[in-house]
């Protein structure tokens, strides 16, 4: 730890990036500052790290989660969130937005007690649907307390639409057609 400190000290050194000596700033402060955006780093890594061994604090593998919603323009959609194992999951939409894919996704902690962001990287076909309909999804969250997901979709001109989706069992989730 000390050695890469020491190389990133010298790094920057060599890249001319020390304040000049008139400042007022000085070495000292511009080393607490390396120092304390390293430890944020850490930290937010330690977290991230304590977050993925926890099997409680992530969506259990196999659940399904379904919520149906009356959009305005497209009428009655179903969103169904499928958790495939520890990064992957499927998404599925039924109704005037027909999807079916995979998307790949990262636990992230939130304010909230209880609540886990999943920052979601969705593949192209599924980016093409939204765009075509000039619609995104802002946010994904399962929660742990009641274990159910929320969807947060933002369509034009109107404010975001917040999706709560049930968890239900496999064998009762409305079948993808598309």
């Amino acid at each position: 730890m000390l050695l890469s400190l020491i190389g990133l000290l010298w790094a920057c050194a060599a890249a001319s990036t020390l304040p000049p000596a008139g400042s007022g700033g000085g070495v000292g402060a511009w080393t607490r500052n390396i120092w304390n955006r390293q430890e944020a780093a850490w930290r937010q890594r330690r977290d991230q790290w304590c977050l993925q061994l926890d099997r409680s604090a992530r969506p259990p593998t196999g659940a399904v989660y379904v919520g149906v919603m009356k959009m305005p323009v497209i009428g009655k959609q179903t969103f169904m969130l499928r958790v495939l194992g520890r990064q992957r999951c499927q998404i599925v939409l039924i109704g005037r937005l027909m999807l079916n894919q995979p998307a790949t996704y990262v636990e992230d902690r939130t304010t909230k007690v209880g609540d886990i962001e999943l920052v979601m990287c969705f593949n192209e076909p599924t980016q093409d649907l939204l765009r075509r309909w000039r619609t995104r999804i802002k946010a994904t969250r399962w929660h742990r307390d009641g274990d159910y997901a929320t969807l947060v979709v933002q369509a034009p001109l109107i404010p975001p639409i917040t999706i709560k989706m049930l968890r239900t069992l496999p064998r009762d989730a409305p079948s993808p057609m598309c």
